[in-house]
């Protein structure tokens, strides 16, 4: 078992490292990558995902078809918003709150508020 799980362990190794040279060599991943919470393997799906961006006529509408916007119900010229529909690329969709789950925990947001207690 100790043998499977080390051969496993060197092929995730392989992939990532195949993914991080990819992400590095695309153009569009590199740009991908400056934003806070996008990695290789996020920029790298998007890029791979999302081939021509111009598709999209505003941001809202390629978190539509991710599935990240509320769903909308209207009757009588009233719009209500419902829950996320969740339809569209899970895999994407599940990278991203991921990603911004990260930025959102992780150290410069701690500093940030340390730096705020101080002044």
């Amino acid at each position: 078992m100790s043998e499977m799980l080390s051969a496993l362990e060197k092929q995730i190794d392989a992939l990532d490292n195949h993914i991080k040279v990819h992400a590095r060599t695309n153009a569009t991943a590199r740009r991908l990558d400056t934003i806070p919470g996008f990695g290789p393997i996020l920029s790298s799906a998007i890029a791979a995902i999302v081939t021509d961006p111009r598709h999209f006529d505003s941001g809202r509408d390629f978190a539509a078809s991710l599935g990240l916007v509320p769903r909308q119900d209207s009757t009588g010229g009233k719009t209500k918003l419902g829950p996320i529909s969740k339809r569209g690329n899970g895999y994407l969709r599940r990278l991203l709150v991921n990603g911004a789950t990260a930025v959102l925990n992780g150290k410069e947001r701690k500093e940030r508020s340390l730096a705020r207690q101080n002044a």
